[in-house]
């Protein structure tokens, strides 16, 4: 019975890492590609090179809410909010912000799971 309690959370679990795996993959390479790539204007380097220090930072950010899901939510929400929203107009912003939110409600099940289990013993 304590098993099937549990199912819908760590089907909600697993989707959830491999949603932020997958995030963070395509961040990380499209970061990493991005700024290397030789065929940049000259005029546009500058830009070019901030966007992808965001690009691998936030991939980084999701690596990070992969293994914290509740600080790493948070965090990648607010990293997703500054550098996508406020600094260069995005629509990257979504996912990233939509896996943020997976991360905190993961986190809070998390938290819940692990006090519910320390009431039980006392």
């Amino acid at each position: 019975m304590h098993f099937s309690n549990n199912l819908p959370f760590q089907i909600f679990s697993i989707i959830t890492i491999v949603l932020g795996i997958l995030v963070a993959s395509f961040l990380l390479l499209i970061g990493v590609v991005e700024l290397i790539d030789p065929h940049v204007p000259d005029n546009y380097l500058n830009q070019n090179t901030r966007v992808c220090i965001m690009v691998i930072l936030t991939g980084l950010v999701t690596i990070y809410a992969i293994f914290r899901p509740y600080s790493g939510g948070i965090l990648l929400c607010i990293c997703a909010l500054v550098f996508f929203v406020i600094v260069i107009n995005n629509p990257i912003f979504i996912p990233i912000i939509l896996f943020g939110i997976l991360s905190i409600v993961r986190g809070y099940f998390n938290r819940r799971k692990v006090l519910k289990g320390t009431d039980q013993t006392s």
